[in-house]
């Protein structure tokens, strides 16, 4: 995972403009949603419905994400129209699916299990960025390598006993 992780880092693998520096935010996500998965499993000993559970951490995110919005009005970082509206809103009932079955996979396995299996989707974005994007998004042997060893890293912690 971290050789495929470096591989994918390494150099503007899609031939758009790529510094070192913009892998603060990726980072950042990815603290961010281990932080959030071990939220949750705690929370659900208290609590075990998943539902409400992936509501209230939708709630608190929107709540973050209008935060956000407000503190860059007037700069024109936030604004849209109405085509990209409908491919968001596509994007979201496809968010909305994936984040019901991850909270519901968190509710009933472990973080060590359902986190790096949902993260496998590396693989299905690399497809489907090929197959959907070839025009936008150039898919090259470096990324494809990187996320095979990402995924292989999956496979292999999922084989390795813990499951």
């Amino acid at each position: 995972i971290v050789i495929g992780g470096v591989l994918l880092s390494g150099g503007a693998g899609g031939g758009g403009r790529w510094r070192r520096i913009d892998l603060i935010l990726p980072v950042l996500g990815a603290l961010s949603f281990a932080i959030r998965d071990n939220l949750s499993r705690w929370g659900f000993r208290e609590y075990a419905h998943p539902i409400t559970a992936a509501a209230a951490a939708a709630a608190m995110s929107l709540a973050v994400i209008w935060l956000f919005a407000a503190l860059q009005r007037g700069t024109g970082v936030v604004r849209g129209d109405r085509t990209s509206l409908w491919f968001f809103g596509l994007a979201g009932l496809g968010e909305g699916v994936g984040y019901i079955s991850m909270w519901r996979a968190l509710q009933l396995g472990e973080v060590s299990i359902v986190s790096p299996l949902q993260n496998s989707r590396t693989i299905f974005i690399i497809i489907l960025t090929a197959i959907f994007l070839r025009d936008l998004e150039r898919v090259t042997w470096r990324i494809a390598v990187a996320s095979a060893l990402v995924v292989a890293g999956v496979v292999a912690i999922l084989r390795s006993g813990a499951a």
